[in-house]
Protein backbone atom coordinates (compact mmCIF):
# COMPACT_ATOMS: atom_id res chain seq x y z
CA UNK A 1 0.00 0.00 0.00
CA UNK A 2 3.14 2.63 0.89
CA UNK A 3 4.16 1.36 -2.83
CA UNK A 4 1.22 2.40 -4.43
CA UNK A 5 0.31 5.68 -2.30
CA UNK A 6 4.31 6.88 -3.51
CA UNK A 7 3.39 5.82 -7.34
CA UNK A 8 -0.10 7.74 -6.91
CA UNK A 9 1.91 10.66 -5.58
CA UNK A 10 4.85 10.43 -7.89
CA UNK A 11 2.16 10.49 -11.04
CA UNK A 12 -0.15 13.14 -9.83
CA UNK A 13 3.12 14.90 -8.91
CA UNK A 14 4.12 14.97 -12.84
CA UNK A 15 0.62 15.54 -14.06
CA UNK A 16 0.35 18.71 -11.77
CA UNK A 17 3.87 19.89 -13.79
CA UNK A 18 3.03 18.83 -17.13
CA UNK A 19 -0.22 21.00 -16.18
CA UNK A 20 1.33 24.04 -14.90
CA UNK A 21 3.59 23.70 -18.19
CA UNK A 22 0.26 23.49 -20.67
CA UNK A 23 -1.34 26.57 -18.95
CA UNK A 24 2.06 28.69 -18.97
CA UNK A 25 2.40 28.19 -22.58
CA UNK A 26 -0.93 29.30 -23.68
CA UNK A 27 -0.39 32.61 -21.35
CA UNK A 28 3.18 33.38 -23.01
CA UNK A 29 2.34 32.40 -26.65
CA UNK A 30 0.19 33.88 -29.14
CA UNK A 31 -1.31 31.88 -32.21
CA UNK A 32 0.60 33.19 -35.54
CA UNK A 33 -3.16 34.38 -36.37
CA UNK A 34 -3.32 36.31 -33.76
CA UNK A 35 0.35 38.17 -34.06
CA UNK A 36 0.38 40.99 -36.42
CA UNK A 37 3.41 42.69 -37.46
CA UNK A 38 4.10 46.23 -36.43
CA UNK A 39 2.63 49.35 -38.65
CA UNK A 40 5.00 51.75 -39.68
CA UNK A 41 3.53 55.35 -41.50
CA UNK A 42 6.27 57.77 -43.27
CA UNK A 43 5.90 61.49 -42.70
CA UNK A 44 9.32 62.61 -44.24
CA UNK A 45 10.72 62.45 -46.76
CA UNK A 46 7.89 62.05 -49.09
CA UNK A 47 8.29 60.20 -52.22
CA UNK A 48 10.74 61.47 -54.93
CA UNK A 49 12.24 64.16 -52.28
CA UNK A 50 15.82 65.33 -53.15
CA UNK A 51 18.75 65.93 -51.65
CA UNK A 52 22.83 66.56 -52.49
CA UNK A 53 25.52 64.43 -50.62
CA UNK A 54 26.32 65.96 -47.84
CA UNK A 55 22.81 67.30 -46.76
CA UNK A 56 21.43 66.21 -43.51
CA UNK A 57 18.06 63.97 -44.50
CA UNK A 58 15.58 64.40 -42.02
CA UNK A 59 12.99 61.60 -41.23
CA UNK A 60 9.82 61.48 -39.41
CA UNK A 61 7.64 58.79 -39.40
CA UNK A 62 4.74 57.07 -36.92
CA UNK A 63 4.87 53.34 -35.67
CA UNK A 64 2.47 51.26 -33.96
CA UNK A 65 2.62 47.70 -32.86
CA UNK A 66 0.58 45.56 -29.64
CA UNK A 67 3.59 44.41 -28.86
CA UNK A 68 6.57 46.65 -27.51
CA UNK A 69 8.66 48.00 -30.46
CA UNK A 70 12.36 47.77 -30.23
CA UNK A 71 13.80 50.09 -32.95
CA UNK A 72 13.88 51.10 -36.46
CA UNK A 73 16.55 50.80 -38.87
CA UNK A 74 17.01 53.57 -41.88
CA UNK A 75 19.01 52.23 -44.22
CA UNK A 76 19.75 54.30 -47.25
CA UNK A 77 20.20 51.25 -50.24
CA UNK A 78 21.84 52.01 -53.96
CA UNK A 79 20.01 50.47 -57.24
CA UNK A 80 21.82 47.75 -56.93
CA UNK A 81 20.77 46.70 -53.36
CA UNK A 82 23.64 47.54 -51.27
CA UNK A 83 23.33 49.59 -47.92
CA UNK A 84 25.49 52.79 -48.70
CA UNK A 85 24.42 54.11 -44.87
CA UNK A 86 22.89 52.73 -41.64
CA UNK A 87 20.87 54.53 -38.74
CA UNK A 88 19.55 52.37 -36.24
CA UNK A 89 16.97 54.20 -33.43
CA UNK A 90 16.37 52.17 -30.56
CA UNK A 91 12.03 52.30 -29.40
CA UNK A 92 10.38 52.07 -27.11
CA UNK A 93 6.24 51.27 -26.07
CA UNK A 94 3.40 50.59 -28.30
CA UNK A 95 3.10 53.41 -30.36
CA UNK A 96 5.94 56.00 -31.49
CA UNK A 97 6.32 58.99 -32.82
CA UNK A 98 9.82 60.45 -34.15
CA UNK A 99 9.97 64.08 -35.71
CA UNK A 100 12.99 65.12 -38.13
CA UNK A 101 15.48 62.55 -37.06
CA UNK A 102 18.34 63.38 -39.16
CA UNK A 103 20.73 61.22 -41.12
CA UNK A 104 23.82 62.55 -42.44
CA UNK A 105 24.63 62.04 -46.63
CA UNK A 106 28.18 61.51 -45.40
CA UNK A 107 29.36 59.57 -48.36
CA UNK A 108 30.71 61.75 -50.67
CA UNK A 109 31.31 59.28 -53.23
CA UNK A 110 27.55 58.53 -53.70
CA UNK A 111 26.57 58.80 -57.64
CA UNK A 112 23.96 60.51 -58.26
CA UNK A 113 20.63 58.63 -59.04
CA UNK A 114 17.93 57.25 -57.05
CA UNK A 115 18.21 55.56 -54.00
CA UNK A 116 15.40 53.64 -51.16
CA UNK A 117 15.01 54.82 -48.33
CA UNK A 118 14.33 51.44 -46.37
CA UNK A 119 12.35 51.89 -42.88
CA UNK A 120 12.23 48.47 -40.83
CA UNK A 121 10.48 48.42 -37.70
CA UNK A 122 10.76 45.34 -34.99
CA UNK A 123 8.44 44.87 -32.31
CA UNK A 124 8.46 41.35 -29.97
CA UNK A 125 7.29 39.33 -32.13
CA UNK A 126 7.95 40.61 -36.10
CA UNK A 127 9.06 43.22 -38.16
CA UNK A 128 7.61 45.15 -41.07
CA UNK A 129 9.22 47.45 -43.57
CA UNK A 130 8.52 50.78 -45.88
CA UNK A 131 10.58 52.11 -48.71
CA UNK A 132 10.55 55.82 -50.07
CA UNK A 133 12.35 56.47 -53.26
CA UNK A 134 14.53 59.69 -52.84
CA UNK A 135 17.27 61.13 -55.29
CA UNK A 136 20.38 61.99 -54.10
CA UNK A 137 22.86 64.45 -56.22
CA UNK A 138 26.35 63.70 -56.75
CA UNK A 139 29.04 67.16 -56.06
CA UNK A 140 30.06 68.60 -58.32
CA UNK A 141 33.55 67.29 -59.69
CA UNK A 142 34.51 70.86 -59.86
CA UNK A 143 33.71 71.52 -56.18
CA UNK A 144 37.17 71.81 -54.72
CA UNK A 145 36.03 72.62 -51.20
CA UNK A 146 32.60 72.42 -49.06
CA UNK A 147 32.37 75.18 -46.57
CA UNK A 148 30.57 74.35 -43.23
CA UNK A 149 29.13 77.01 -41.46
CA UNK A 150 27.70 76.34 -38.15
CA UNK A 151 26.42 79.67 -35.91
CA UNK A 152 26.82 79.26 -31.93
CA UNK A 153 24.21 80.62 -29.44
CA UNK A 154 27.09 83.33 -28.69
CA UNK A 155 27.18 84.63 -31.39
CA UNK A 156 30.60 82.76 -32.40
CA UNK A 157 30.45 81.56 -36.34
CA UNK A 158 32.56 78.30 -36.85
CA UNK A 159 33.99 77.52 -40.65
CA UNK A 160 34.89 74.02 -41.71
CA UNK A 161 36.64 73.02 -45.06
Amino acid sequence: MLYLRGMNSFYSGCVTIISALVLLLAVQCDSPADIQPPEIAVIQPKPGDSFNVYDTLLFSFHALSDYNLLQVNAVLVDDEGQSVIRLNVPLEGSSVSLDAIPLILSRKDLPTGMYDLEFTVTDTYGTAAVVVPVMIYALDLHTKNRYLISHTSHNQTDIHI
